[in-house]
């Protein structure tokens, strides 16, 4: 009984490496709409929690992304910093959506804090979005979103 409570308080610390590769994953899978794999990287009981928003459990988060794939195309997905701090993770993110059927692209760009369990998948992620962004005629190419990029690119840690 004793060596249990041990056993779930000891945690061997979230490393940068491993934090890294699951955002990676992420952004791989959200952008090639793959949502099995999306959602492999959370918990089944999961929460996600953002200023107007809270989702709860794959079925939640699974409907809640194919409701906005269905106006949306991710068209990017990336971090612009991550740190972490035993089982949590910090990171500031950029995305680019495209409206279906209009000209309209979107960014979108905020900073998350989440929390990962021992076999490596999201508990709870809280985001924050920055209210700036807007939407805004699709001249954004390839290039204009390259441009955006901290030096180092998207995919650049912070230590």
């Amino acid at each position: 009984m004793v060596h249990d409570l041990i056993e779930k308080e000891v945690r061997v610390p979230l490393t940068l490496q491993a934090a890294r590769k699951m955002l990676e994953r992420r952004d791989h899978a959200f952008v090639a709409r793959d949502l099995d794999a999306y959602l492999a990287l959370w918990s089944e009981d999961a929460r996600v929690e953002g200023p107007n928003h809270a989702i709860a459990g794959h079925a939640e988060l699974r409907s809640s992304i194919e409701r906005a794939w269905r106006a949306w195309d991710p068209v990017y997905m990336g971090f612009t910093s991550l740190g972490v701090s035993g089982w949590l993770m910090h990171h500031e993110f950029v995305a680019v959506w495209e409206r279906k059927g209009q000209t309209l692209r979107r960014l979108v760009s905020g900073v998350g804090v989440a929390e990962v369990d021992r076999s490596g998948r999201w508990i709870w992620m809280r985001e924050y979005f920055d209210p700036t962004h807007t939407l805004r005629p699709s001249v954004l190419d390839r290039r204009e979103i390259r441009e955006l990029e901290p030096e180092g690119g998207f995919d650049r840690v912070d230590a």
